[in-house]
């Protein structure tokens, strides 16, 4: 597999369209995108036309109304906030790549730089916030911004943009494609618009498929449109009845003897008058015979329209972060586990996601960055990337185990044990602590400098100058390994510059 794709991967890349802006223009907004509708008052009928437009592949306005009705719906908004919000929060974690001919110092050499290039890409973490909403919307994508900066590595990407989703929608073969949304309505699979895979390397974009179906039925906006809109329909009648109710009642008796001549009605209509003018501090004379009654509607008035609210806000809460303790406080037994259970099934969609974004890093910005730079030839050596997602391992529990094992004489492995204890492995250049034993059988730490340091020692003042290797962008030459043919190279950048390559 990894020749496969080795001999394709250059073929395949368009530098001139790297190193342009496509799509996402920063601050303009294509002139199709001015024009959005607005709804307003959404029925149960107008999500299912929508509903049924998306499945034979006109996206927008489901895109459209998911996005309104989520506007409407704090309890939905706080939501998305719980599901996406702690993503951008997590930290990349770059592994070498390991595998029987591969040089582990040229492999790490490699990791080291790919941790440097993510770390450089301006809004990085916003980038990963954006592209997060892939599972709101069911696709999403963003457009990689490619530099040509020369030097050792010169192609790296200098920003990530967004795409809005109602721009892209889905070909006949379910392929993502940036569409005119004037001209979207077209519906079943067209081919219409751009597709995204006519420039490789371009974009980083996730379909995720978290409810095994069809890209056009995925996503958490899709299945939110009709809880939203009971909601809105229960704050709609609560509304009403706060109109009708809240106000107390105003009603004019007459004494039943009273006489009704052919002036009884003139009599009727000056009451009426009179009283819808009560308010504040006015008073009010009535003619005779005739009495004012305040009554006030009963106390569960619109109580039915308040559960129905509650309800919907439950269904929701499990819909978006698998639980309703960790979005709605609620009360638990004393010492009781639920709520910390609750919030392990919230980290099932957090590490869901972050799974699903760190493939996605991966192949569409890692694996070009190794084809662009050290050439098709060197994807073995492509680093494996994730997001690291919360977890509950015991660190402190794992070392004792480590610790154990190695007293009895079991082998363990020194990237397990960093691994496991969570300790990031230094690198060769790095200075390290260490402990060291006196004659007297006590311990004491020191820290140990490598061979040729010449770097600030603790306590000195930093030296005025330093050398400076690799002075384009910080790396240098793999310290060791072959290119596994001879169509890479990594000290002189992969793939040439301009044109097809």
């Amino acid at each position: 597999a990894s020749a496969t794709r080795a001999s394709s991967a250059r073929e395949l890349i368009d530098i001139s369209a790297l190193t342009r802006s496509l799509f996402a223009k920063p601050g303009r907004l294509p002139y199709a995108e001015k024009f959005r509708p607005y709804y307003g008052r959404i029925d149960m009928n107008l999500i299912q036309e929508t509903l049924r437009m998306a499945d034979v592949g006109i996206m927008t306005p489901l895109a459209d109304m998911e996005r309104e009705s989520l506007s409407l719906d704090p309890h939905a908004l706080m939501l998305a906030q719980k599901r996406f919000g702690a993503l951008p929060a997590l930290d990349f974690k770059v592994e070498a790549a390991k595998a029987d001919g591969i040089d582990p110092k040229t492999a790490e050499f490699i990791a080291s730089d790919v941790r440097r290039m993510l770390t450089k890409i301006r809004g990085v973490r916003d980038s990963i916030y954006d592209i997060a909403w892939s599972a709101f919307d069911g696709r999403g994508s963003l457009e990689i911004d490619w530099a040509n900066v020369g030097g050792r590595r010169p192609y790296q990407p200098f920003s990530l943009d967004w795409i809005h989703p109602r721009r892209i929608g889905f070909g006949p073969d379910r392929e993502l494609r940036i569409i005119n949304t004037f001209t979207s309505g077209r519906g079943w699979w067209s081919p219409n618009g751009i597709p995204l895979g006519d420039y490789p390397g371009k974009f980083m974009s996730w379909t995720p498929r978290y409810f095994c179906d069809y890209p056009e039925r995925e996503g958490l906006g899709r299945r939110s449109l009709y809880w939203c809109l009971f909601k809105r329909f229960s704050a709609r009648m609560r509304m009403i009845l706060t109109e009708l109710f809240a106000i107390p009642w105003r009603t004019i008796e007459f004494d039943p003897d009273s006489e009704f001549n052919s002036t009884g009605w003139e009599d009727i209509n000056e009451a009426e008058d009179k009283a819808e003018a009560l308010g504040g501090e006015n008073t009010v004379a009535l003619p005779p015979g005739a009495h004012l009654k305040v009554q006030w509607p009963g106390e569960n008035s619109g109580q039915l329209f308040e559960m129905t609210r509650v309800g919907v806000n439950e269904e929701l809460s499990k819909l978006w972060v698998l639980n309703v303790l960790t979005s709605d406080a609620k009360p638990t037994g004393l010492g009781s586990a639920t709520a910390e259970v609750q919030k392990d099934e919230q980290n099932i969609a957090l590490a869901r996601d972050a799974y699903g974004i760190g493939g996605v890093v991966q192949t569409d910005l890692v694996d070009v960055y190794i084809v662009l730079n050290y050439g098709p030839s060197w994807l073995e050596y492509s680093p494996t990337v994730s997001l690291e997602a919360a977890d509950r391992i015991d660190r402190a529990k794992e070392q004792e185990i480590l610790d154990e094992a190695i007293t009895r004489n079991v082998p363990v492995g020194l990237g397990t044990y960093y691994e496991r204890t969570g300790i990031p492995q230094p690198s060769a250049d790095e200075p390290v602590i260490m402990s060291s034993t006196d004659s007297m059988g006590g311990t004491s730490t020191r820290i140990v400098y490598p061979e040729g340091w010449d770097g600030p020692r603790l306590g000195e003042p930093k030296a005025s100058t330093s050398p400076d290797p690799d002075a384009d962008d910080g790396g240098g030459t793999p310290p060791g390994g072959t290119p596994p043919s001879n169509d890479g190279n990594p000290s002189g950048g992969g793939a040439g510059g301009g044109g097809s390559s």
